[in-house]
């Protein structure tokens, strides 16, 4: 008996406490709402402040990773009368006996990427402050309950998500520099190796390019908290789609011009850096390795031809990843070209006031021709 009555007591007491938060909560909504905001911008702006250091952080750290591989990577080949050229200023002939593809790791490089991983723990320090800022903004903003914990709410996982996808990237531990295989597409190609920190830097520049597009999108003017009672009232959420296809409408050139250049500059030191490792293949009739694959800006030459599904065929990839990744980029491009020919379209576009405008000029302007007309023939009536 005794039991059964504790279990009824403690069941009013959560009630009663549920009814009391249910109803402080209800009193901040009522006479709250103008710190609650206030609170909101706050937190927005500091999210943007350490969105803008991911970014910088995170970008010029891929990069670095890409000048330390190019600081790696030693052309080497000998010519049919035994001469041995080093380096990659020297002229790639048809006739070459024997082509070499060195990766030495030197001083310079451990010093890059010394700095890469030190880029790379600030940026997790801010990963990790990000979210901590994001789970407070949830709470103020009522999406999650005030006494949920991070760590076991669903923020959790994608912060852990977040946290490996940056957290990827070429130590300077000499034991990262190793090769890996590469897939090909003919059976009788002898293999092809490609070093592991060309992997990581490409896998870097992909998967770091989320960090872009959350500085331009969420940190918009459509997210301003002041906003959101407007898209309750009309029936809809200010959420991450909101924010996308607010911005898209009134930034689409932008959006879609800066996307393009960005996919040429990733998509074309991908497919270069793998295609490059088969110019070791002799020139033995077995497949076409005349390409010179050596300079990154023939892989954005590539990329580009692909993009716009022009197709000269002067540089085409014959390894099954860079195939593939030149088919992604074919349908990027396409893509990315339609959206560029309806952002161009938007570009000429009246607004509402233009149009009034437009058509007011336009009517003034017709009356006065009308006007110098009806002169014109009254004068040639009167003669």
């Amino acid at each position: 008996m005794c039991k059964k009555n504790t279990s009824i007591i403690s069941e009013v007491l959560k009630e009663e406490k549920k009814l009391k938060e249910d109803f402080n909560s209800k009193i901040f909504m009522m006479f709250g709402e103008d710190y609650r905001i206030r609170k909101l911008k706050e937190m927005l702006n500091a999210l943007f402040i350490v969105d803008v250091l991911m970014v910088i952080f995170g970008f010029l750290g891929a990069l670095l990773s890409v000048v330390g591989c190019e600081y790696l990577v030693n052309f080497e080949y000998r010519d049919k009368d035994g001469v041995l050229y080093t380096g990659d200023n020297f002229p790639l002939p048809a006739n070459r006996t024997e082509l070499i593809i060195d990766y030495r790791y030197t001083q310079t490089v451990f010093i890059i990427r010394c700095i890469v991983s030190g880029l790379t723990l600030l940026l997790l320090i801010c990963v990790v402050v990000r979210h901590i800022i994001s789970f407070n903004y949830m709470k103020l903003k009522l999406l999650i309950k005030p006494e949920d914990n991070f760590l076991c709410s669903s923020s959790f996982l994608w912060f852990i998500v977040e946290f490996v996808i940056n957290a990827i990237h070429s130590p300077p531990h000499p034991i990262f520099n190793y090769n890996v295989s590469i897939p090909q597409t003919e059976n009788n190609l002898p293999p092809a190796y490609i070093n592991l920190n060309y992997v990581l830097t490409i896998f870097m520049l992909f998967a770091r390019c989320y960090l872009f597009i959350k500085v331009v999108i969420i940190h918009s003017k459509w997210s301003d908290p002041a906003y959101e009672k407007i898209c309750h009232e009309c029936h809809t959420q200010q959420d991450y789609a909101f924010y996308f296809k607010a911005v898209f409408i009134h930034h689409s050139f932008f959006i879609t011009l800066s996307s393009f250049f960005l996919a040429i500059f990733i998509f074309g030191y991908s497919i270069r850096s793998v295609e490059m490792v088969f110019m070791n293949i002799a020139n033995v009739g077995l497949v076409n390795t005349n390409n010179d694959w050596r300079f990154f800006w023939n892989g954005m030459w590539c990329v580009i031809i692909s993009m716009a599904t022009v197709g000269y065929g002067d540089f085409a990839p014959i390894s099954l990843i860079g195939r593939i990744l030149t088919l992604i980029s074919c349908f990027c491009g396409t893509l990315m070209l339609s959206l560029l020919i309806a952002a161009l379209e938007n570009l000429t576009d009246f607004s509402s006031e233009e149009t009034i405008a437009y058509d007011t000029i336009k009517h003034n302007l017709d009356e006065e021709s009308l006007k110098t007309s009806a002169v014109s023939y009254i004068q040639i009536i009167l003669r």
